[in-house]
């Protein structure tokens, strides 16, 4: 297996989340004492996603390099 194709791929999705927790905390940081409810959910659902996208990476990690063990 080539290691240097599993290598990149791993800092891709190593890239991929922190972009996303950047974003993510960004929106955890927005002041909600007076926002409306439809505008919290909103806001919950695009953390939410977030949140998706970070777990996802974090999986596809995990599975290459549980593959890339088995080929060594």
């Amino acid at each position: 297996m080539n290691k240097e194709i599993v290598s990149k791929i791993i800092k891709r999705q190593y890239t991929i989340m922190m972009n996303e927790e950047k974003a993510m905390k960004r929106l955890l940081s927005v002041d909600i004492s007076n926002m409306p409810e439809n505008r919290l959910d909103g806001l919950f659902g695009m953390i939410e996603q977030h949140l998706g996208i970070i777990s996802h990476a974090q999986n596809k990690i995990i599975l290459l390099q549980e593959v890339a063990e088995q080929y060594e």
